[in-house]
C-alpha cells in the first residue's frame, strides 16, 4: 500500500512531543528558524498503521523538498536527525525567492552530489521572476510608487539610512540545476499520487490589505517595478483513490483563498488538508474572519497546519468561528513542530 508523508524539516518551532491526529513526532532535538522547508515523501509500505519505526523501514517511492529553510540553514541539521541519506531527494521546488525559504539551497545541492558519492544535480524548479533583485521598505518616510520606472540607484542612498534594505540576493552557485517555469509542472505521478506545482497564480486577491507588511519592488533591467511577488507558487498532491487534494505552501503570497480557488480548478477535486505558510501574520482582524468563513465553506476540508508566517490569530479565529457554528471540522493546529511526520493513506 502506498502513503504520502509531509514532513516540515524547518519551521518556527523545534520538536516536542505532539498528540496531534495522524501526526507522528519524532523526539530528536531539532533546530528553529523564520523559514520553511516541507518534506514531501512517498511511500510504500505493508504497514497499515506507520509508526517511528516502521516509516524509515517503508520503500521510498519519490522524495521532494518544497523550500530548504532560511539563513540560518537549519535543514542542514535537521533532515539528518531524520535517519535518511540526501541522495534520496529527488527534486527540489522553490515557492518563490525570498531568502527566508532560499537560505540553504547551495549547501543542501552539494549535499545531494556529494551524498556516498552518489554524483548527482537534482532539478530545482523556480518561477523565472524568482531571480529578480528586491528591495523592502520598513518605514512610512518614502512612498515606493514614487520610483516606479526609475533606475535602481535612486534607493541606494535610502539603503544606506536604513529606510530601505535590499533582500538577501538569490544567486545559487548551482545555476545548471534551476528549471524556470511559469506553468504547473508534475513531479511525480503514479496510480495512487499526483504531485504537481501550481504555477503561477493569477487569480486577483480580493483582500489585498493581508500583504502590507510586505511592500517591496524588483529591479528589472536596471529599472524598478512593483514586486507583485509572480514568483509565489504552491505545491498540489491528489489522492487519486479518495479524489481530494493535499495544499502545500510556502508563504502564500497570492493569498490563500485565491491559491485554494486555483488549486481546485486545476483538480476538479475539494482539498482535504492545507500545510505551511499562509502569510496572516499581519492580518486585520476583520479580514482573517472573512478568510475563516470561506475555508468553514468547503466541508470537505478536514485539517489545517499553519506554519511559519501565519500567525496565532487565524488559529484562534477559525476555531471559535467553528465552535460558534457546533462544527468539527476543519480541524486547526497552532503551527507545526518540526520533524512532526503528517500521514496520509493513498
Amino acid at each position: 500500500m502506498y502513503k504520502l508523508v509531509v514532513t516540515p524539516l524547518a519551521g518556527n518551532l523545534s520538536q516536542i512531543p505532539t498528540k496531534f491526529p495522524n501526526i507522528i513526532g519524532s523526539f530528536n532535538p531539532t533546530l528553529s528558524e523564520h523559514g520553511l522547508s516541507l518534506l514531501i515523501s512517498v511511500l510504500k509500505t505493508n504497514h497499515k498503521k506507520l509508526n517511528i519505526r516502521n516509516i524509515n523501514k517503508a520503500t521510498r517511492v519519490s522524495n521532494i523538498l518544497l523550500d530548504v529553510s532560511g539563513l540560518n540553514k537549519t535543514i542542514l541539521h535537521n533532515y539528518p536527525i531524520l535517519g535518511r541519506s540526501w541522495k534520496e531527494i529527488d527534486q527540489i521546488v522553490l515557492s518563490h525567492s525570498h531568502y527566508d525559504h532560499v537560505g540553504a539551497l547551495d549547501e543542501v545541492l552539494e549535499k545531494i552530489w556529494e551524498a556516498e558519492g552518489y554524483k548527482r544535480n537534482v532539478p530545482v524548479y523556480i518561477h523565472p521572476y524568482g531571480l529578480c533583485e528586491r528591495f523592502h521598505k520598513s518605514g512610512s518616510q518614502i512612498k515606493f510608487k514614487d520610483f516606479l520606472g526609475k533606475p535602481r540607484d535612486t534607493l541606494l542612498p535610502f539603503e544606506k539610512e536604513k529606510i530601505v534594505r535590499k533582500l538577501p540576493d538569490f544567486k545559487p552557485r548551482h545555476k545548471e540545476c534551476l528549471i524556470l517555469e511559469k506553468k504547473s509542472v508534475i513531479l511525480f505521478e503514479n496510480d495512487y499520487v499526483s504531485i504537481q506545482t501550481t504555477g503561477e497564480i493569477n487569480i486577483p486577491d480580493p483582500l489585498k490589505k493581508h500583504k502590507q507588511d510586505f511592500k517591496s519592488l524588483k529591479n528589472n533591467n536596471g529599472i524598478l517595478y512593483e514586486d507583485k511577488e509572480l514568483d509565489d507558487q504552491s505545491i498540489i498532491i491528489t489522492m487519486k483513490k479518495r479524489k481530494k487534494t493535499v495544499l502545500l505552501l510556502g508563504c502564500c503570497h497570492a493569498g490563500l483563498v485565491p491559491t485554494i480557488i486555483h488549486s481546485e480548478r486545476m483538480t476538479n477535486l475539494p482539498i482535504h488538508s492545507i500545510i505551511g505558510g499562509m502569510h496572516l501574520i499581519r492580518t486585520k482582524e476583520n479580514d482573517i474572519k472573512t478568510i475563516c468563513k470561506q475555508l468553514i465553506q468547503r466541508k470537505q476540508l478536514k485539517y489545517l497546519y499553519p506554519m511559519h508566517c501565519t500567525g496565532s490569530n487565524f488559529f484562534h479565529h477559525i476555531k471559535n468561528q467553528c465552535e460558534k457554528l457546533g462544527l468539527e471540522y476543519p480541524k486547526c493546529f497552532n503551527d507545526l513542530p518540526n520533524l512532526s511526520n503528517i500521514c496520509f493513506d493513498l
